[in-house]
């Protein structure tokens, strides 16, 4: 039976002063035989308890796969070699491990119970979730209990399958066994009294969902945490099928839920068994995981997304067979209740951010956008739970929706979540021709997740301090964003959310250059005033023109620096040869706050006719 009393000792009697130990005044044999009995037994509690806790679960290797004579009994399964195990022990609850974290297993199993009966042949389903006994990011978690399961050597794992007392096992598998199988028995039997059984069933409680504590279930705790439970948040519901037999009583649920404990805890390495609140055919509901059921108690039951949902899971098997209805309506009022309790939406979806792992159906840092309540199998690589159960998570969906939880007076005010900063990374050219359209791109992140669908504005400063937006954009689902923008001037620069939440980039100036054009005739008369003409984009000076004429020996000679006549965007300036030689001719703008320094390309004109010497000068 579950609940194992040891015989009570009362407190002794303190030995009265003066009496040295012998035979002597107020000295009973007795007593001193109960106090070295009491000693003894403070010495050997702990070797006791681990004793305990190691004979409650156990690994036996296997025997080469052999045709057993008989293995159809109790029911068909597939074709293929029957794998039989004589247990040294007896068992009600088994799975498979292996030293692979990755290998899968598929396959059944039937156990001849101590009554020589057999049970059905039950559908092996390879278990999903690393733990979450670390406070903070899901992967170090994961790290923690893989690194316990690494150390026992047995990182793969099955989902427990309840039997009830038993000890022969058959087994087939579908496809190769992987490295280092291993049978994994949990010795829980017995049912609980029926008075127990009676109070035990779930109530239609308004402030904690019916949700009956752990002590319904470990009232010596016998599956007591390894530590404290890590805490996250509660922004979905996982909902999950615990496989194994439908068939069983209500007195039997006590057992089956302390020997998944077990499993999760003594097998799998895991802090506590891995989900939240557990449910049983007949509506009740059950906490599991300890640490209270109004907290955000991360568990070990969708790996990848442990640290921001709560794991409710059905006793039984649902691949083929639909949960009942009074399980069904449990699983909804308390999802509902559980996202009332957490202060979030009880419909539509929600972006959630996975911490990956070899059994996630999403990568590290990966955002997926799932239902509030969702089936196990949209974040793991699983069929839970169960082709039967997951389809009708619609009607569940829409009772949690229509639900009317009322969360308990006596709830402490939870804080108010830390809301996660908003960062805009910019990234644009830091100089930009004049005419040319420059291109502002960045991302958007709400801590570390990507900011979807938010509006993002390029906003620019001449000085820093006065802002005004130019363009603006949506991000894309990954959070980026690319804003568009001709500018006629430099401005510093940066990306704003406008649609709440704020979040601003850093600034960078953009500097703007000019475009200067200058036209010069090829041949120009010695003596005689000519006009050049040209532009600038944007219109804005002051404008100068360099002259520069050639030597005899093939070098330009610098003249004058003379002003040039502006008109909007026209450039003019009036200049007179006066040697026979080439010139060359360039239009300058200096730095201002409107734009940076510039200038033209070079331009030459041959001065043909005269033979005085010197420069180009301005005509008037």
């Amino acid at each position: 039976m579950i609940v194992r009393h040891v015989p009570h000792l009362s407190p002794l009697p303190a030995r009265p002063s003066g009496v040295r130990g012998g035979v002597g005044r107020g000295f009973s044999p007795r007593r001193g035989l109960l106090s070295l009995l009491v000693a003894i037994a403070s010495l050997l509690a702990p070797a006791l308890a681990q004793a305990a806790e190691q004979s409650s679960y156990r690994t036996e290797s296997l025997p080469s796969g052999a045709p057993v004579a008989g293995a159809a009994r109790g029911g068909s399964a597939t074709a293929g070699s029957t794998i039989e195990l004589r247990a040294t022990k007896r068992f009600s609850m088994v799975g498979l491990r292996w030293a692979s974290a990755h290998a899968q297993v598929s396959g059944k199993v039937r156990a001849q119970r101590t009554d020589g009966s057999w049970t059905g042949w039950l559908e092996l389903e390879s278990q999903q979730g690393t733990d979450g006994v670390v406070r903070g990011a899901d992967g170090a978690e994961a790290a923690a209990g893989e690194a316990r399961q690494a150390k026992a050597g047995l990182l793969g794992s099955t989902e427990p399958l309840w039997t009830g007392p038993a000890r022969r096992l058959q087994i087939r598998l579908d496809g190769a066994r992987p490295k280092g199988l291993r049978a994994a028995f949990v010795d829980v039997t017995g049912d609980i009294p029926a008075v127990r059984a009676s109070a035990a069933r779930a109530k239609q409680t308004d402030d904690f969902a019916g949700i009956q504590p752990r002590a319904a279930w470990d009232p010596d705790n016998e599956c007591a945490p390894r530590s404290d439970p890590g805490l996250g948040s509660v922004q979905a519901v996982v909902v999950h099928h615990t496989v194994g037999t439908n068939d069983y009583s209500l007195a039997q649920v006590p057992a089956i839920i302390l020997g998944i404990c077990k499993f999760h805890r003594n097998g799998n390495g895991w802090n506590d068994i891995g989900y939240n609140v557990l449910v049983d055919r007949f509506g009740g509901a059950w906490e599991g995981r300890a640490g209270g059921i109004t907290q955000p108690v991360v568990g070990a039951q969708a790996q990848g997304f442990n640290a921001v949902t709560a794991g409710v899971s059905m006793l039984g098997d649902f691949q083929a067979v639909a949960p009942s209805p009074a399980q069904l309506a449990t699983v909804g009022r308390v999802a509902a209740w559980r996202l009332a309790v957490a202060g979030v939406p009880r419909s539509g979806t929600v972006d959630l951010t996975s911490a990956g792992g070899s059994l996630s159906r999403f990568k590290s840092k990966a955002v997926a956008t799932l239902p509030r309540v969702m089936g196990h199998r949209d974040v793991g690589l699983t069929e839970c739970p169960g082709g039967a159960a997951y389809a009708l998570l619609d009607g569940v969906r829409a009772a949690v929706s229509a639900a009317s939880p009322i969360i308990p007076a006596s709830l402490p005010a939870a804080p108010a979540p830390t809301p996660q900063p908003v960062k805009i990374t910019i990234s644009t050219q830091r100089t930009v021709g004049a005419g040319s359209t420059s291109v502002v791109k960045g991302t958007a992140k709400q801590g570390s997740a990507p900011l979807k669908s938010a509006t993002v504005a390029l906003q620019v400063s001449a000085d820093g301090t006065k802002w005004q937006s130019v363009t603006r954009d949506r991000t894309t689902s990954s959070g980026a964003y690319s804003l568009a923008h001709r500018f006629s001037r430099s401005w510093k620069l940066r990306v704003v959310r406008t649609d709440g939440d704020g979040g601003t980039s850093s600034t960078v100036a953009m500097n703007l250059v000019p475009k200067l054009t200058l036209t010069v005739p090829k041949r120009m008369k010695v003596g005689k005033r000519v006009v050049l003409r040209g532009t600038i984009s944007p219109g804005r000076g002051p404008v100068r023109m360099t002259i520069e004429r050639r030597s005899k020996s093939g070098k330009y000679v610098a003249g004058s620096t003379v002003a040039v006549k502006q008109s909007g965007r026209n450039l003019s300036v009036a200049v007179t040869p006066h040697s026979a030689t080439l010139y060359r001719f360039r239009l300058v703008v200096a730095a201002s706050e409107f734009n940076t320094a510039a200038k033209s390309s070079l331009r030459y004109g041959r001065a043909v006719t005269g033979s005085s010497s010197g420069g180009a000068t301005v005509g008037t």
